[in-house]
């Protein structure tokens, strides 16, 4: 049987269905009338029947209230209490009394305290919402029927709370701030903690926070109003500090000082160090928001700008020049307007950079001025001192002067001397009583004192001479003649007058010069000589002797003769004689063939008249003359006459020097053949150093004879008989001392001091010369130099070389080879002989000593690091180590003297860190994070301050210096 549906009824009736199986009905709707008529089918496959089914309904409240929407969304601004939000409707599908919505109800008691809803489904605030505590409530909200009970339908009302703007902007630090004094306009500041930020809990617009800057310093940093980074005011060349790590979150690095201050920066630390101002948040984009402040502190960091500048000082110091060494003179201090510790640019170091002489230094960190050596105001009176202040700046290091004058006060120190020994003047005799003969000056050193120096003579000159006690001008108290003394010696002395030294001497010598007063004169006008012809040549015919009373040369005879025969004759001057003998052979027949004779006016027809003219040597000359007759016999009718003639018309002896008085000289004899006869000798020049026997002839010497005093000695003897007509001969004598080696070798110095710069010789090389006399002559003269005291083959290796100057004077060239250094030995003392070439030499010893001069030529060289043993330096230092933390120091040693051996440091780093320049601190100039850089390898170097400077073996350049390493790893 099948079972359906259909056909009675309104189509809004059909809410049933049916079950074709089991004819079941079922109501599928819901019902909304109180009846229902349904038609009912019945099929059995052949047959089909219908019946009709009517369903009558009584009242039920069968529907809860439904709302119109699903949900509902509203909005409302915050803090508005009391403000209707939104309306809500509800419907119910029942009939009657249970179809009526009859109210509605904030359901959650939580929402109850904030909203209500009327009964006509009017949803408003009971209190102002606060839109950052909330910003979206979701209100469940019941609609009630007329059921009893009632049905309740729900819906969900969505209320966003609008912004309004009602929170200031807030920060959460107070900030500082970090620049580098004489950065460029535009340089950005560094801000810890960093960025600047205020957050506002407003939203939109409200919360879009603009930032401005007041207070102390708007004029010369500003700020960017949307990212809050600080700059210097004017933005010529913004320098975004690291902006590539910031923006990629990796730490930004401190930044590096400038070098120097640019031309046109506005920041000066010295001027203003710190600025404070107010950093202002406005929210609302800056538009009438609300607004809030937070501190911001910028510190202006130092850099080195500014010189030491010495505080005003006495620059002039009156010394007493015999105070000790470490005596004080003065106090130096230098202040630096540059940031104070813990930075180093105002810490400051002194140095004596000229003018000390080794005198004087300056303690590099009291500034105090020490004596050092010792003061000799004779040597050096006034010592201008040139102090240099360094600071001690990281990167670069900027230096001030000052100049200090030390004049040394005069103590007694010295006694008064003279400058020479020995004062020669001369004075011309006979001059007036009062001349003035010299003008002694003494000098001492102490002249500081104004000490007032007293002249005196020997007491047994003041008969002859006087002296001016203050300006030591010599005066004559009489006349003198050169007849009476030829010269005076003398003492004259200089006495400060202190008692504490004994007076100065100095010898004086006052030789009179002569005048040209007297004319030769011969003891007789006339003279006669005889002469056998045929007499040969150089026969001593006579020696003419003229006197002249002046001195010296004015008293020096030159002797000439001249007359009818005189070309027969020479004459020569000896010893103020005139020797004159035969010049050519004569013959008695021819002289008179060709009338030589006979002459008038002689007494005889065989006698020759001759004059002899003796001229002096003043101004003007003078002369006197004689005549001398020589009778000339002829030989064939003289033979047997007789004539007196020496055994030789010379006598020549050689002896030696020194021999004591009564030494035989030499023998003469005449004769005339007569065997009565008697001969007498006189000598007729009467030397002073000969005595004649004038019997027999015998010459002796009368005191020690010294080649010194003349070589040669020339006398000449007179030989007359005693016949009726008394004969007369003349015979000369010619001594010649020889030399006995009686001198030592005399050096021209008592001692030889020579200097040379330190340094490799590779050839020969002369460094000075010494030189020797010898008074003695020939072989007992030459000299030769030889070393003594040091062994000439050991390094370096000395020679001495010897060269003639003249007879007897020689000079030694003294020269070096090899290595010299200063530093191992500074002078080389040995002896140098001066050894004459005599069989039994004599022989003289001089010192000398050879000072090395300091050039530089040692680089600086580092103490080994004591774990490396080697010039790499290792150390370890922590993680974030403070800034100015010390890391190693390194020590350097220049063994040269003076600024070649003053030793200054660097490194070669990029700013992290810095080393004292003097002492070899290395320090950090910034912290340093592990996660920065774990390792810095660090090039040191080490200068001296010589001219050339010089320096260890990796850096060369016009300033040497010395490299090591140092590697630091951040633990």
């Amino acid at each position: 049987m099948t079972y359906w549906l259909g056909g009675v009824g309104s189509a809004d009736d059909q809410i049933f269905t049916v079950d074709p199986s089991t004819g079941i009905v079922t109501q599928t709707e819901l019902a909304e009338k109180a009846r229902y008529i349904v038609e009912v089918w019945a099929h059995d496959g052949l047959h089909s029947s219908n019946s009709t089914l009517t369903v009558y309904y009584t009242l039920s409240n069968a529907y809860s209230p439904q709302f119109e929407q699903p949900f509902y969304d509203f909005s409302v601004l915050e803090n508005s209490a009391n403000t209707s939000v939104g309306r809500v409707h509800a419907f119910d599908n029942d009939t009657g009394e249970f179809g009526e919505v009859v109210g509605y109800e904030v359901w959650s008691s939580e929402h109850a305290l904030l909203f209500s809803v009327t009964s006509e489904g009017e949803l408003s605030t009971i209190l102002g919402l606060d839109r950052e505590e909330k910003s979206l409530h979701i209100v469940t909200i019941a609609a009630y029927d007329g059921g009893a009970p009632p049905r309740v339908g729900f819906v969900e009302v969505l209320v966003a709370v609008e912004d309004e703007n009602d929170n200031f902007p807030q920060f959460a630090f107070n900030y500082t701030g970090f620049v580098w004094e004489g950065v460029s306009k535009g340089e950005q500041v560094i801000i810890q903690p960093l960025p600047i930020l205020a957050t506002d809990a407003d939203e939109g617009e409200h919360a879009v926070i603009k930032y401005t800057l007041e207070g102390n310093g708007t004029e010369v940093f500003k700020i960017d109003a949307d990212s809050g980074e600080v700059y210097v005011r004017d933005d010529i060349s913004r320098w975004l500090l690291d902006r590539e790590k910031r923006e990629t979150g990796q730490e930004r690095a401190w930044p590096t000082p400038p070098i120097s201050p640019a031309p046109d920066t506005p920041l000066d630390r010295e001027i203003q160090n710190i600025y404070q101002l107010e950093v202002i948040a406005e929210d609302n984009a800056g538009k009438s928001g609300n607004k809030n402040s937070t501190t911001l502190l910028i510190t202006i960091g130092d850099i080195n700008d500014n010189e030491p500048i010495f505080e005003p000082i006495t620059e002039n110091y009156e010394l007493a020049e015999n105070v000790s060494a470490g005596h004080v003179i003065a106090k130096v201090q230098a202040t630096d307007k540059d940031a104070p510790l813990p930075s180093s640019n105002a810490v400051v170091r002194y140095f004596m950079m000229d003018g000390a002489e080794d005198k004087f230094e300056v303690d590099r960190i009291t500034g105090d001025v020490i004596v050092r050596g010792e003061l000799d105001r004779s040597k050096k009176s006034s010592y201008s001192l040139i102090i240099q202040a360094f600071d001690n700046g990281a990167y670069y290091q900027n230096s001030g002067n000052i100049t200090l004058t030390v004049n040394l006060l005069d103590t007694n120190s010295h006694a008064p001397f003279f400058k020479d020994d020995l004062k020669i003047s001369e004075i011309p005799e006979g001059a007036e009583v009062g001349y003035e003969v010299a003008t002694v000056t003494a000098v001492d050193l102490d002249d500081g004192l104004s000490l007032q120096l007293t002249y005196s003579l020997q007491d047994d000159v003041d008969e002859e001479f006087d002296i001016d006690s203050t300006t030591g001008v010599i005066t004559t108290k009489k006349r003198f003649f050169t007849a009476d003394q030829l010269k005076f010696n003398f003492t004259v002395y200089a006495d400060d007058g202190s008692g504490l030294w004994s007076p100065a001497a100095m010898d004086v010598v006052v030789v009179l010069k002569p005048l040209n007063l007297h004319e030769p004169e011969f003891s007789g006008a006339n003279v006669y000589v005889t002469l056998l012809e045929k007499m040969a040549k150089d026969t001593l015919v006579y020696v003419a002797e003229a006197k002249d009373q002046d001195y010296g040369t004015y008293g020096q005879l030159d002797y000439s003769l001249t007359g009818n025969g005189s070309e027969y004759f020479n004459i020569t001057s000896s010893n103020n004689l005139g020797i004159m003998t035969v010049k050519k052979t004569m013959d008695y027949k021819e002289l008179h063939d060709l009338g030589v004779l006979p002459q008038e006016g002689a007494p005889d027809n065989d006698t020759i008249i001759l004059n002899i003219t003796a001229m002096d040597n003043g101004q003007p000359r003078l002369s006197g003359s004689m005549l001398l007759y020589v009778t000339i016999f002829d030989w064939n009718i003289t033979l047997d006459c007789g004539l007196l003639l020496f055994e030789n018309d010379s006598y020549r002896r050689e002896m030696d020097e020194d021999q004591p008085a009564g030494t035989p000289v030499v023998n003469v004899m005449a004769s005339s053949g007569g065997s009565a006869e008697v001969i007498t000798y006189t000598l007729l020049d009467t030397p002073n150093f000969a005595l004649l026997d004038s019997n027999s002839g015998q010459i002796v010497t009368t005191q020690n004879l010294l080649r010194l005093d003349g070589e040669r000695r020339v006398f000449t003897v007179k030989a007359v008989d005693n016949s009726l007509l008394p004969k007369t001969a003349y015979a000369v004598v010619y001594v010649t001392l020889l030399d006995i080696n009686n001198h030592d070798p005399a050096f021209s110095l008592d001692s030889y001091d020579f200097t040379l710069d330190e340094g490799d010789y590779n050839t020969p090389w002369q460094f000075g010369t010494v030189e020797a006399s010898d008074q003695d002559a020939g072989v007992n003269s030459e000299l030769v130099f030889s070393l003594l005291d040091w062994d000439e083959s050991k390094e370096p290796k000395i020679t001495v070389e010897t060269e003639k100057v003249t007879d007897g004077r020689y000079q030694g060239h003294l020269k070096i080879e090899g290595q010299l250094d200063r530093s191992t030995t500074q002078d080389y003392s040995f002896s140098i002989v001066a050894q004459d070439g005599a069989t039994s030499p004599r022989n003289s010893t001089v010192a000398v000593t050879l000072t090395l001069l300091d050039v530089n030529s040692h680089d600086p060289l580092f103490f080994p690091d004591p774990v490396t043993d080697s010039s790499f330096y290792e150390v370890e230092l922590e993680e974030d180590a403070a800034c100015h933390s010390l890391v190693l120091t390194v020590h350097a040693n220049d063994t040269d003297e003076g600024l070649n051996g003053f030793v200054l440091y660097s490194i070669d780093e990029d700013h992290t860190f810095y080393i004292d320049k003097t002492n070899g601190e290395i320090r950090t100039a910034t912290e340093l994070p592990f996660n920065s850089q774990p390792s810095y390898q660090l090039k040191v170097t080490a200068s001296d301050q010589g001219s050339p400077s010089t320096a260890e073996p990796t850096v060369s350049d016009t300033m040497e210096s010395t490299a090591a390493t140092a590697s630091v790893t951040v633990s």
